[in-house]
């Protein structure tokens, strides 16, 4: 919520923009293999493994691991609990 965009505004000031997008994407690669106890790590395996063989695309990706807006507002109450 509020406090989220607080914090991004904060860190949006203070470092660069590659360093917010590796942050962005440890967290949301965290949440797909230890979050939710672990429930989304065998989905998530086979979507990167779809990935490794040119496969991967966003549709298979919501396939597996769900509508792309629960996903997102999931992995964002996890990030602000880690």
């Amino acid at each position: 919520g509020r406090q989220r965009r607080l914090r991004a505004g904060r860190l949006k000031r203070r470092a660069p923009a590659a360093s917010r997008t590796y942050g962005a994407s440890w967290t949301l690669v965290h949440y797909l293999l230890h979050g939710e106890k672990g429930r989304l790590r065998p989905r998530f395996l086979e979507y990167a493994a779809l990935e490794a063989r040119g496969a991967g695309a966003p549709a298979a990706f919501e396939r597996l691991l769900g509508p792309l807006d629960h996903l997102e507002t999931a992995w964002h109450d996890y990030e602000d609990r880690l």
